[in-house]
């Protein structure tokens, strides 16, 4: 066992609550003071075979020594004052002690706070991350599922066309093989196309003594979202009748797309979407056209039909503006026994249409090349040309009236009126009759002339009489005399029940020479033609 030596300075106080050694307890050697004493040094009483010493004065202090155990100190005895003064210190050192020890104790419970808080995060982001993993895991196997029923779809999709193909083909084989999207009369040397989606194909036809012939068919692309065309930019082909407005060649297309140009392919025929039928239902959107495929065209357009360039070369040759082309998705295929029957019952609610519109008194002579068209058996376009003459008004015309399915009767929602070109007959016998004027003109015979002239005649502030005094002295001057008169038929042309006859004049008398083109304003039927009006524009 080691030996301790050490010495131990002990300050005692006698103070209230205190315990103090005085110089004559120790002095005295009073085994209670020693008792006490060292159970202050060492936590034990001294046993009777321990020793200790005399007491000594060592600067002015009372020392007594002791030797406990072979372990030895020196107990000074200091006065009341200084051991006060003492103990106040030890007193400050020990909270000091304490003091450090709390804020220990509570860095301490800080560290152990913080290490709890940072297993959290750990712990959450953990779990985060997890999360994280799982929800792409989750997006990617809802990606396969969702490619998987696309997929499902479309091979649904597929067998369901191949299925209505051959019931197609089996309704052909029944003799449905009429189409009721088209009603005709008295039309021949007709074309009109025909844009069947289900089976994505754009066909052909001409029609001859009202019977409809396929010229060609071919493969086509539409808008990439099914349905009808609702609001632009809804990538949707429209489903109804539409008119070819005008062809855009290749050239045309690039010098205004540029870049996007490819994209029409070769050319473009636009249809007159929206219609009138498009516009009652609130549907938005235009620059739907019939155009040729780019060759690196996708298999999808924004709403336009696309076929090969090849092909719309080829129905280049066969189509005009006016064409109708009927956008559906499916074909109306009835038997020959129904398709008569419900063609009797539009052809007969037509003229009696269009005869009470335009008051033709039954006139059925009035109506050619009647057309009435459909691409879902509910709203109907009644397309038709009209030649006729009431009171003195020419009606030569092609008018459209689009209906809609109102129930149990079809609703007029608008009309279309153009006027058609002069050709052929009508032409001949217009042109007869400014040939007959000018030729009394020519002559100088005035009351022939005149004949050409209606009563109703004004010009200017000339009416009839005054053309008939001012004419009369013209002639009756140039009696005798030459008079040169060259005319040259330029225009025929009919508005608003008129026809306008542009002639190129030359004419020189004794008194005048000029050229320039004189428009003389026609009424009249069929021949029997009189002039109302007339303006002269020198050149």
């Amino acid at each position: 066992m080691l030996k301790l030596f050490f010495s131990l300075s002990i300050i005692f106080l006698y103070s209230i609550n205190s315990y103090a050694l005085s110089k004559e307890e120790i002095a005295g050697g009073s085994i209670n003071a020693v008792n006490f004493v060292a159970e202050k040094l060492f936590g034990k009483s001294i046993r009777y075979n321990q020793t200790y010493g005399d007491s000594k004065t060592v600067d002015n202090k009372s020392v007594v020594d002791i030797n406990i155990d072979n372990m030895s100190a020196d107990i000074i005895v200091v006065d009341n004052q200084t051991a006060n003064n003492q103990i106040i210190d030890n007193k400050t050192s020990d909270n000091q002690t304490a003091i450090n020890e709390a804020e220990l104790a509570k860095n301490e419970e800080a560290i152990k706070e913080a290490n709890r808080l940072k297993e959290e995060a750990d712990a959450k982001a953990k779990a985060d991350e997890k999360a994280k993993t799982d929800a792409i895991a989750m997006a990617d196997e809802k990606a396969k599922a969702d490619a998987k029923a696309m997929a499902d779809e479309k091979a649904k999709a597929d067998a369901k066309a191949r299925n209505d193909a051959k019931a197609r083909n089996k309704a052909n084989s029944q003799n449905k093989t009429y189409i009721a999207n088209i009603f005709t009369e008295d039309v021949n040397n007709f074309k009109i196309i025909i844009s069947d989606r289900k089976n994505k194909e754009v066909s052909l036809y001409q029609i001859n003594n009202d019977k409809l012939n396929s010229i060609s068919s071919f493969p086509a692309i539409y808008g990439s979202n099914d349905g009808d065309k609702i609001l632009r930019g809804d990538n949707k082909t429209p489903q109804g009748v539409y008119y070819i407005t005008n062809y855009i060649d290749e050239k045309t297309l690039i010098r205004k797309y540029g870049s996007y140009a490819p994209v029409y392919g070769e050319g473009a025929f636009p249809l007159d979407y929206p219609n009138p039928i498009d516009r009652a239902e609130n549907k938005t959107g235009g620059g739907i056209w019939l155009h040729g495929n780019s060759v690196d065209a996708k298999n999808i357009t924004q709403g336009c039909v696309a076929i090969d360039n090849k092909n719309l070369n080829m129905m280049k040759q066969h189509v005009a503006v006016t064409t109708p082309v009927i956008l559906t998705d499916d074909v109306i295929y009835t038997t020959k026994e129904e398709y008569d029957k419900e063609k009797a019952k539009l052809i007969l609610f037509a003229h009696t249409f269009i005869n009470d519109r335009l008051k033709l008194n039954n006139n059925k002579n009035a109506i050619s090349n009647l057309k009435i068209l459909t691409d879902n058996g509910e709203d109907y376009i009644i397309d038709f040309d009209v030649d006729s003459c009431i009171n003195g008004n020419i009606l030569y015309n092609n008018i459209k009236y689009y209906f809609s399915d109102n129930g149990n009767s079809l609703k007029l929602l608008d009309q279309k009126i153009t006027s058609l070109k002069i050709d052929g007959t009508k032409y001949q016998e217009i042109e007869n009759f400014a040939n007959k004027w000018a030729a009394a003109w020519k002559s100088q015979n005035i009351n022939t002339y005149l004949s050409h002239y209606s009563e109703k005649f004004r010009s200017g502030n000339r009416n009839f009489q005054q053309l008939k005094k001012y004419k009369t002295a013209i002639f009756k001057r140039n009696s005798g005399r030459p008079v040169n008169i060259k005319i040259e038929v330029n225009k025929i042309w009919i508005s608003k029940g008129k026809i306008f006859v542009q002639l190129k004049q030359q004419y020189s008398s004794r008194y005048i020479n000029n050229t320039g083109y004189k428009t003389l304003q026609l009424i009249g039927c069929n021949g029997d033609y009189s002039i109302v009006k007339e303006s002269w524009n020198k050149l």
